[in-house]
């Protein structure tokens, strides 16, 4: 199972009794928390769910805010037959984002002279960036993509390596060579970065 940022997440886990082993209910519900990175995450809520003869569920969404290759683990604590106990369930690492789950619009920047590795692209008005994007948001998590829309260009997506943002409607972008095929982009190819 793939796991990325703002995902839900359902974990089953067991209780026993201490002494014989045998499968039963914990004294009460028992708890879970998330630990990503290292570090305890007590501002993600985890709720557990008793779903049979101790057998528990502890389900969740992992923040929008956990980024590609985090570590994430869950455990939970449980008291049977008054011994608490605390047990790992689950360890995941973040996947990277699907495509798309956004998109901006434009053009190759008119009067410039683009080339495989980079160009200028000029934003719509509506693709307009808000004031808090920043340029490691176009390669942060994989990267965003940017796909000729039209001309020339085969519509292969071209993973964005390199961004500076000029203003809130022109990005300069950069390329790893061979992103591209042979034949040349063109001032006023009109363009879509996604990611």
């Amino acid at each position: 199972m793939s796991y990325r940022a703002g995902s839900p997440f359902y974990f089953e886990f067991c209780t026993s009794n201490p002494t014989t082993g045998a499968a039963a209910d914990a004294d009460a519900t028992p708890t879970a928390v998330v630990n990503r990175n290292g570090v305890d995450d007590l501002a993600v809520t985890v709720t557990v769910t008793h779903i049979d003869t101790a057998r528990y569920v502890a389900s969740g969404t992992f923040p929008a805010t956990y980024a590609a290759d985090d570590v994430v683990n869950l455990h939970a604590v449980a008291t049977v037959a008054g011994v608490t106990a605390k047990k790992p369930i689950a360890n995941v690492v973040i996947g990277q984002k699907l495509f798309p789950t956004f998109q901006l619009t434009g053009k190759v920047k008119l009067g410039t002279t683009p080339t495989a590795t980079a160009m200028t692209i000029t934003l719509d008005a509506a693709s307009a960036l808000n004031a808090g994007m920043v340029a490691a948001d176009f390669t942060g998590n994989g990267g965003l993509f940017l796909t000729f829309t039209g001309g020339a260009r085969l519509p292969v997506p071209a993973r964005i390596d390199g961004c500076t943002i000029n203003t809130t409607t022109e990005v300069a972008l950069t390329f790893n060579v061979g992103e591209f095929d042979a034949v040349g982009p063109a001032a006023g190819d009109p363009v879509m970065i996604s990611g």
